[in-house]
Parts: C-alpha cells; structure tokens; sequence
C-alpha cells in the first residue's frame, strides 16, 4: 500500500514541476502551489502534509542513491533503490550552477536533505550550525572571529542584529515546514550570489 502511495505520489507530482523546477514562473506562488498540493492530496485520499512530507522524503532519498551512485563513477551499482529510475527527472533540478563549488556543494546538500533541518527544534538546529562552522574553521579563523566578537563588547554586530531581526520576522510568520525550507534555499543563494559578486 505504502509502495503504491509512492508511486502514484511521485507521478502526479512529475506532472507538476512547480513543485521541483525554480525555473517555473510559478515555483514562488505559495497560493497556487497550496492549490496543486490540495489536489494531490485529493486524488491520493491522503493529507497534504502526508504527501509533502513523503514527497521530501523520496526527494532526498533520490538526492543520496544519486550521489551514491556518482562516487561509483564507471563501476556499475549492483542495487539501486526501487524509486530512483522514476525520480531521474529531478536530476537536472540538483545542480547550483551559478554558485563556485564550495558553495554549491554545500548549498546542494542542503536542498537535498545532507543538513537535517526539518524535524529539529529551531534553537538545535542554530547550535548544530555554529558548532559545524567552528569547527570547519581553521585556528587563524577561529581566532579571527573570537577576536571579532572581542570588540563588540558583549553586543551583537551589524550582521548579527540583521539576522535576528531575519529570524524573528520569519518566526512570526509561522511558515510551514516546506515553505520554511524554500525560503532557507533562496536565502542562502541571495548570499552566496552576493559574496560571490564582491
């Protein structure tokens, strides 16, 4: 039953890439895609919330059996996971080719599921990334940015009162998870388009 749930998900959904493709003019009209998610849900006699949270499942499934697979190079996958053929139309959606590797890399993990961030609480989920960048850190950055912190006095800088006032207005208006992951997506690409271009 759960099989067939998949399935009949997946194929309603390929027929409507505004879901998956931000090359759709549509890809940022919350109304219309509440609307697409509606009737999928209808046909699937399932909830929204069922099948979109199915749907990131799948999707970031897909995500890790195709980088799996990439790491093979030309050996070839003695098992591949039941729904990856059918998923092969998100392939082209992957890939962040206006950002440098670094960023791409780290941003494509992200979209694809590699950073838990859906089911943690908020407060875990600051913590998980501020121990990660520590520790990506070299000890000159390390000592940089203690340094930094240092001259602030106690009081957040520039950058840090922004980013509250960010995750406070974002807060407030209490989105759903997968509009709440969207926005995630396109934040961090206005800033690595923007480091980028400085």
């Amino acid at each position: 039953m759960e099989s067939y749930f998949e399935k009949e998900l997946i194929t309603l959904i390929q027929q409507e890439d505004m879901i998956y493709n931000y090359g759709n003019v549509n890809y940022r009209n919350v109304k219309l895609k509440m609307e697409v998610w509606e009737e999928i849900a209808r046909k699937l006699k399932k909830s929204v919330k069922q099948c979109r949270l199915k749907w990131k499942a799948l999707r970031d499934q897909y995500a890790r059996e195709h980088k799996r697979l990439r790491t093979l190079m030309h050996i070839e996958a003695t098992s591949r996971w039941k729904h990856y053929d059918s998923l092969s139309f998100l392939q082209k959606y992957m890939k962040q080719k206006t950002l440098d590797s670094d960023a791409q890399l780290s941003i494509e993990n992200y979209i694809n599921g590699d950073a838990h961030h859906d089911d943690e609480e908020e407060d875990d989920e600051d913590e998980e990334m501020e121990t990660t960048t520590a520790e990506e850190q070299t000890p000159q950055q390390q000592e940089q940015h203690v340094m930094t912190y240092d001259h602030d006095d106690g009081e957040d800088d520039e950058i840090g009162a922004f980013f509250k006032a960010v995750a406070m207005k974002i807060r407030n208006d209490q989105l759903e998870p997968v509009a709440f992951t969207e926005l995630q997506i396109e934040i961090l690409r206005v800033i690595n388009e923007a480091l980028k271009n400085h």
